[in-house]
C-alpha cells in the first residue's frame, strides 16, 4: 500500500501548532478595529482637502465670472467652511486645528 496515505503521515495538528494559530488570529482580530479606525480618519481627511480645494477653485471661477470678490469662509467654531453664498462643507469631528 504505498500510494495509500490514509494511515501514514500527518493526521492532524498538534496542540502546540493550534495555539500558535489561536494566538495569531487573536493578534489579527485585536488589532483589526485600530487599523480601521485609522484608515477611515485617514480617508476623511484626505476627502476634506479635496472638498476645500473645490471650494476654494469654485470661489476663484466665481469670482473671474463675476467680475468682483468672492469670499471663502472657515468657521472653527461651528466646524464649517465653503464659498458664502453657496452650500458650505463641514470638518469632521475627529480633524482637530493644531497650533
Amino acid at each position: 500500500m504505498t500510494g495509500d496515505h490514509r494511515f501514514g503521515g500527518s493526521r492532524g495538528f498538534s496542540l502546540l501548532e493550534l495555539l500558535v494559530v489561536i494566538g495569531i488570529m487573536s493578534l489579527v482580530v485585536g488589532l483589526a478595529p485600530s487599523a480601521v479606525t485609522k484608515f477611515k480618519e485617514a480617508s476623511d481627511y484626505r476627502t476634506l482637502v479635496r472638498e476645500v480645494t473645490t471650494g476654494l477653485l469654485a470661489a476663484r471661477r466665481q469670482a473671474a465670472l463675476a467680475g468682483k470678490s468672492v469670499a471663502f469662509f472657515v468657521d472653527l467654531p461651528n466646524r464649517r467652511f465653503g464659498v458664502e453664498g453657496m452650500t458650505s462643507g463641514s470638518f469632521p469631528r475627529h480633524i482637530r486645528r493644531s497650533g
